[in-house]
C-alpha cells in the first residue's frame, strides 16, 4: 500500500495541470505551498495539484499534494494518510516513522524521498474539510536519494490547498 501511495504522489508531481502564483516565501498563497529547501526559501507557485482520497477498498483517507516552482526547477510532493484502513483523516501530527506521511522532490534530474532510509519528518494537519475541500498545515522533512548518501532538509513548510475528491 505504501508503494502505491508513493507512486501516486510521484505521478501527481509529473501530471500537474492547474496554476497558482505567489512570490513571497513567508506567505502561504491560498491555495499554495511554501518551505525552505536546505535553508533557501522556496515558493510552490505553479502547477499545484491536490487530491483527497476517501477511505475504502481497505485503504485510509489520504491527501496528496504536488507543486512546482516558477520557473520550474523542482517539483515537491507530499502525502498524508489516516493511520488505519477505513478511518478518517483528521487534524493532528503525522510522522514518516509511523508511515502516515511521506514526501519527495525532484531537482536537476535527482529524486529524493522520505521513503528511502534515513528519510524522516512530520506533517501537522491543522485543518481539513471535505465539505469546503480544503486543507492547511505545516511540515518538516529530511529527504534522501535512493542510496541514502545525499540528503536535503525541508523546513518551515506550510500549505493551504484546495483539493479534488477522488474515490
Amino acid at each position: 500500500m505504501r508503494y502505491v501511495l508513493r507512486l501516486a504522489v510521484m505521478i501527481f508531481a509529473v501530471a500537474m495541470v492547474s496554476c497558482n502564483s505567489s512570490t513571497h516565501p513567508d506567505e502561504v498563497p491560498a491555495p499554495g505551498v511554501t518551505a525552505a529547501f536546505d535553508n533557501i526559501p522556496w515558493v510552490g507557485n505553479s502547477k499545484l495539484q491536490a487530491y483527497f482520497q476517501l477511505a475504502g477498498a481497505g485503504g485510509p483517507q489520504s491527501l496528496f499534494v504536488s507543486v512546482t516552482d516558477s520557473p520550474p526547477t523542482q517539483v515537491f510532493s507530499f502525502s498524508v494518510r489516516a493511520p488505519s484502513a477505513f478511518t478518517a483523516l483528521t487534524p493532528g501530527t503525522y510522522r514518516v516513522s509511523d508511515r502516515t506521511t511521506d514526501a519527495g522532490f525532484s531537482k536537476n534530474f535527482g529524486n529524493y524521498s522520505t521513503s528511502w532510509s534515513p528519510g524522516s519528518g512530520t506533517l501537522t494537519l491543522n485543518s481539513i474539510s471535505t465539505t469546503a475541500k480544503t486543507a492547511t498545515g505545516t511540515f518538516t522533512y529530511v529527504v534522501v536519494d535512493q542510496t541514502g548518501t545525499v540528503s536535503h532538509s525541508i523546513t518551515n513548510g506550510k500549505f493551504n490547498v484546495s483539493f479534488e475528491i477522488i474515490q
